[in-house]
């Protein structure tokens, strides 16, 4: 039994029946779960929520079983703006109780990364100010009820809970999307521009979610501690992109709002279960990358440039934000674009996005998940959204989560597509069609390919990344990869009547001038363990335009 195999059924071992099933799929088809014991998880999650009925399912009281995404509510993607949450802890009645709105002449006063004043938003009137070290963020999901608009307002006890918590974090304003984005396209793109100032200078940043509201952690015991951190692998809010981004850019300052507006850093939470708690519950925390504190560097500049730049690869970025939705589809180019350390100016699309990174490089490996592809010429192999759902069609029932493809080599992306090495496998269409009586398996699954992907192009074939110099001699089973078995192939076809010519730029990639014709990618096919892969020759470059 392989390790993937053995860790795909110890996983399912004392599994709540209330935790989602999809975010379980997620945590255990990540190549980092392998051989993790999900036992502790388990408990301390059934600890803090064991008691409550499962949100993500669509009928019934049982959590989604995680095989199809559509039947899991945490993929509902309508951005509600009725605040339903309330602070029942508040003297205002929330039956009746009044909306406090924006002061539209004092927000566009401000220019720059806005926040609500607290001293000067004491009435039923938000009032703005710049945001500065001295503003405490809040980051949440809006399906938890305090989604809004300025001009609708949002509800006076939150309001007054808002302003309660910067006051005793020592701020002097506050911001929350409901208040400091609004509606209008041209201030919602401003304001949305300045997300990573707000997020990186703010005093704290502070998780506003609703199940990790219930849970209580003063004093910050051990066992609370362990609660907390199974609360935040599993949360709602781990599970959005925009939450996401803002956790990458204020991670040195992250904290939980939980039980009666107590606040506690969440690396205190880490440090104290690495410290004195149950490492096999530790160890999940590789899959928060994004929120554990820099400790790097000591100087400011460089911690600046580390910390607010972050320095993390295109694929990385891609990778966490592959199971991770935003409420538009148009949403997913701007986060991308937001958390990269160099942000490229006029990207409102995923196609300007990739038209923005010409002249980068870009692993191989990456691009093996089943995220749709942009039809722009060019840029056929481009992902149209970094949210990689599984096809119905070709991987009924399985997520391969997009990896970073550290093992594999890099290709190039240029103004007529993406250049790089491949191993590569044309079929024999005619052998195929013409074949009839006993066929190998390989055979077979080649001719269930073609007829999978319905082709009508003269030739197809299949792409397999070449692997790093360090992992040449591994078997293709074993290149990192969220299938549960067998390995990820790309598939591709060609006319053969466009040939281009690429220059040997980039000595990493390119070992020489080469010309190639022009292959368009059709997807990609996870080719089942036990069937012997068909001969693959390698290209040095080849052009998928």
């Amino acid at each position: 039994m392989t390790l993937r195999a053995f860790t795909e059924i110890a996983s399912a071992d004392e599994k709540p029946q209330n935790m989602c099933g999809w975010m379980f799929e997620l945590l255990r088809s990540d190549p980092i779960a392998l051989g993790a014991d999900f036992r502790v998880l388990f408990r301390r999650f059934g600890e803090a929520f064991g008691s409550t009925g499962a949100r993500c399912a669509r009928s019934g009281s049982d959590a989604c079983d995680g095989r199809d995404w559509h039947d899991c509510l945490r993929f509902d993607r309508v951005e509600g703006v009725d605040q339903t949450m309330h602070d029942f802890h508040s003297p205002h009645d929330p039956t009746i109780e009044a909306k406090v709105k924006w002061d539209e002449e004092s927000y566009l006063k401000v220019s720059g990364a806005r926040a609500v004043s607290v001293s000067e938003s004491q009435g039923d009137i938000l009032r703005y100010c710049v945001a500065s070290n001295k503003t405490i963020a809040f980051s949440h999901v809006w399906s938890h009820g305090q989604g809004s608009r300025p001009h609708l307002g949002i509800n006076r006890c939150l309001h007054d809970r808002y302003i309660g918590l910067a006051c005793k974090l020592g701020c002097d304003s506050y911001w929350i999307d409901a208040a400091c984005i609004p509606e209008d396209d041209t201030l919602r793109s401003e304001a949305i521009l300045h997300i990573n100032d707000v997020f990186y200078r703010s005093q704290q940043v502070i998780v506003c979610d609703r199940d990790l509201m219930t849970l209580d952690a003063c004093p910050l015991t051990v066992r609370r501690a362990e609660v907390l951190l199974a609360g935040v692998i599993l949360s709602d809010w781990n599970l959005r992109a925009w939450t996401m981004l803002e956790a990458l850019k204020g991670r040195n300052h992250v904290s939980i709002l939980c039980r009666d507006d107590q606040v506690v850093m969440f690396q205190d939470v880490l440090e104290r279960v690495c410290r004195d708690g149950r490492i096999d519950l530790a160890a999940f925390s590789l899959f928060l990358p994004h929120m554990v504190r820099n400790y790097d560097f000591d100087d400011e500049r460089s911690r600046r440039i580390r910390d607010y730049g972050f320095n993390v690869d295109l694929e990385q970025i891609g990778s966490w934000l592959s199971h991770r939705p935003a409420s538009r589809e148009r949403d997913y180019a701007t986060i991308w674009n937001l958390c990269l350390a160099q942000q490229k100016e006029g990207v409102k699309t995923i196609e300007d996005f990739w038209k923005q990174e010409r002249g980068i490089n870009i692993l191989t490996g990456f691009l093996l998940s089943p995220a749709p592809r942009l039809s722009a010429p060019g840029l056929s192999w481009a992902p149209k959204t970094p949210f990689a759902l599984p096809d119905r069609a070709t991987s009924p029932g399985e997520f391969h989560m997009p990896i970073t493809g550290e093992a594999t080599q890099l290709a190039s992306v240029c103004i007529n597509g993406l250049w790089g090495p491949w191993w590569i496998h044309v079929m024999d269409l005619d052998f195929l069609s013409t074949t009839k009586g006993r066929m190998s398996k390989t055979g077979r699954e080649l001719r269930r390919v073609r007829k999978t992907f319905k082709s009508l192009r003269k030739h197809v074939a299949l792409l397999r990344p070449v692997l790093n110099q360090v992992y040449n001699s591994w078997d293709p089973e074993e290149i990192p990869s969220s299938a549960k078995s067998g390995v990820l192939l790309a598939v591709c076809d060609s006319d053969k009547t466009e040939k281009g010519r690429q220059p040997g730029a980039d000595p990493v990639v390119y070992m020489h001038d080469v010309e190639s014709y022009k292959w368009i990618w059709r997807g990609v096919y996870q080719w089942p363990a036990g069937v012997e892969l068909p001969k693959f020759v390698q290209f040095h470059s080849l052009w998928l335009g």
